[in-house]
């Protein structure tokens, strides 16, 4: 099954998948599919030695990379030296409280929120877009790294204009069909949108995005837009009298 996306990053079949476990992007990779290495929980020098790992086992195929790169940040917290835990919100933490309550999902044991909080202290840096971008630096030392995915929608102008530089992709984790209408090139979602409903969604929305960009240059250009009359195939049903499969018929009448 060969589409251009596939086509564009060397895979047999556009079916990706995203996991934070090399082995699983090696063996999907290997079999023909695109993986994704989460890398939101490296360090650079870990990303450094999964990626090389990587790199010798997929037989010279590409793959992709995904990493937390927000579009809008405070620059301030970036450089603050306080715990990032410290600078979120009580309101973001109450949120996300009532999210797992709301759930059913039963709070950990004690010992473990711990274990795990100091975890993430520890790496709680590459999380930052500074993190972010020390990830990317490392990445482009990978020439079989041909997709980038921002996890947390659209990346940067800045950031997706140095990727595409070096001729890589760059996709944004989208929520709903708005975010789609809004970036060329988007892939996957997150949220609590079902894939299979927002899929056709996305499809009607970037149509439609596409027919505004077409008239706006057809405008620019002063060309007549397609949709005028002068310029439009009009297509119209037409029945005809003896026909063995009833039902309507269509013929264009071009410039009419």
């Amino acid at each position: 099954m060969r589409t251009e996306i596939s086509a564009r990053l060397g895979c047999d079949i556009p079916i990706f998948a995203f996991s934070h476990c090399r082995d699983v992007i090696v063996e999907v990779t290997r079999a023909g599919g695109f993986g994704v290495l989460g890398a939101v929980t490296f360090s650079p020098q870990q990303l450094e030695a999964e990626l090389s790992w990587i790199d010798s086992h997929v037989d010279g195929r590409g793959y992709g990379v995904d990493v937390l790169i927000p579009g809008t940040y405070d620059h301030a917290a970036e450089v603050a030296t306080t715990p990032v835990w410290d600078l979120i919100p009580e309101r973001h933490k109450a949120f996300v409280a009532r999210l797992l309550d709301e759930a059913g999902v039963p709070a950990l044991p004690e010992a473990e929120r711990i274990r795990l909080h100091e975890d993430l202290r520890a790496r709680e840096r590459t999380n930052t877009p500074a993190g972010a971008r020390e990830l990317l630096e490392v990445a482009a030392r990978h020439p079989q790294v041909r997709l980038v995915v921002s996890a947390l929608g659209a990346a940067p102008r800045e950031t997706v204009a140095a990727l595409h530089a070096r001729g890589v992709l760059v996709g944004g984790l989208c929520g709903s069909a708005a975010h789609v209408a809004r970036h060329r090139e988007a892939g996957g979602h997150t949220g609590t949108i079902s894939t299979m409903v927002l899929v056709p969604q996305a499809g009607s929305a970037k149509a439609a995005n596409l027919r505004r960009r077409r008239r706006s240059a057809q405008k620019a250009s002063g060309a007549a837009p397609s949709g005028s009359a002068r310029a439009k195939a009009s297509w119209r049903p037409m029945r005809r009298r003896r026909c063995s499969r009833p039902g309507p018929r269509m013929r264009c009448s071009a410039n009419r």
